[in-house]
């Protein structure tokens, strides 16, 4: 544009016009920015928590209150799904905010401890390092929710993730966290604890989080309730409350990303299955000095002391001692007893018999 209509431009609409490439509507307009800009953003995410930082940072900035995200790992993938009340996307855009520079924050960028958030290159970076990234559900006014598949050869994660940090309450409501591994649950404490405002955070399985959802939002639910409201009305988050039976519990929780079989469905709504408490909940009922505590919700995981680990080790090497006779073959040295969650993984080295 020349001089003079610059000029005009400028003064009628400030200088957030030159900002823009492209508006989509909605509030969302796609910024300009530089090459180098575009490149750097494809090396933001380096593991599986930086993805977490990111989606929880787009629920925060969405003005989401409740945050429930669902982990699975399977080998060497890792499903992520969050899910949130917040101001949520309109169809229109579901592929376009994992284009580069697409953001609906254009004069309300946000720096925090993780840096700067507001490029429109948050949700980009996640699907450039992820095997998939998708917007399963989201509308304006609705709530959204999220689903990232990640290849964690490719993307890695802590090894330990099951572990707790330290718990230090510095005074009434100060919460310090100290040593335990940088993973998962720590990444998601850490960004309720520096949220500026109040923030509702459940970690847990798909069918955990399905639980917490039917609990939360069926309190005070009437008859009458049931009768006069559609599901389809209300937002992501509430609609799981209303199934009436396993098999609408199952397609409900499918239809916002989270997969549970008619059976867990049928489970949930027996009350077999308890809900979650907040991240920030199970946090404080941790011992506060124990950097391998667990709360209570997550003492359905299995533990053993170290005492425990060696005899069981050695008993599994006993039992091999028949096995392996066949072939001439014995069980040697010290046996390996690591806990991945629920899986328990046994080793030790063996040698043939001279």
């Amino acid at each position: 544009m020349d001089t003079n209509l610059s000029q005009f431009v400028a003064s009628h609409a400030g200088n957030d016009i030159f900002k823009v490439e492209e508006t989509l509507g909605n509030g969302y307009v796609r910024l300009n920015i530089t090459e180098a800009q575009r490149r750097q953003a494809a090396q933001d995410i380096t593991c599986v928590e930086d993805i977490i930082i990111e989606l929880v940072r787009n629920s925060r900035d969405a003005g989401a209150h409740y945050i429930f995200i669902a982990t699975t790992r399977d080998a060497n993938t890792r499903i992520l799904t969050v899910l949130d009340d917040g101001c949520g996307i309109p169809p229109s855009l579901h592929k376009r905010v994992f284009e580069p520079r697409v953001t609906s924050k254009l004069n309300t960028p946000v720096q925090d401890s993780w840096g700067f958030h507001g490029r429109g290159m948050a949700l980009y970076s996640i699907k450039e390092n992820a095997a998939n990234a998708q917007i399963v559900a989201s509308d304006l006014g609705l709530g959204t929710s999220v689903t990232v598949t990640v290849d964690c050869h490719k993307t890695p994660e802590r090894t330990d993730q099951s572990s707790w940090p330290v718990y230090k309450q510095t005074n009434e409501d100060g919460i310090v966290l100290g040593s335990g591994p940088h993973n998962i649950i720590r990444t998601c404490l850490e960004l309720v604890l520096q949220s500026k405002e109040p923030l509702n955070l459940y970690l847990g399985s798909p069918l955990d989080i399905v639980a917490t959802l039917v609990s939360l939002y069926n309190k005070g639910l009437s008859t009458h309730d049931y009768l006069l409201t559609d599901p389809l009305d209300l937002p992501y988050c509430k609609r799981l409350s209303f199934a009436t039976d396993a098999a609408a519990l199952s397609d409900a929780a499918q239809q916002v990303g989270l997969t549970i079989s008619k059976r867990s469905a049928h489970r949930v709504l027996t009350g077999e299955i308890q809900p979650l408490k907040t991240i920030i909940q199970m946090l404080r009922q941790s011992t506060l000095t124990s950097s391998t505590a667990i709360p209570e919700h997550d003492r359905r995981s299995f533990k053993m002391t170290e005492a425990e680990k060696r005899e069981f080790g050695h008993k599994c090497m006993e039992l091999f001692e028949p096995y392996g006779a066949n072939s001439y073959v014995k069980a040697v040295g010290e046996p390996q007893i690591s806990i991945r969650g629920s899986r328990v993984i046994v080793s030790f080295d063996t040698s043939h018999d001279d």
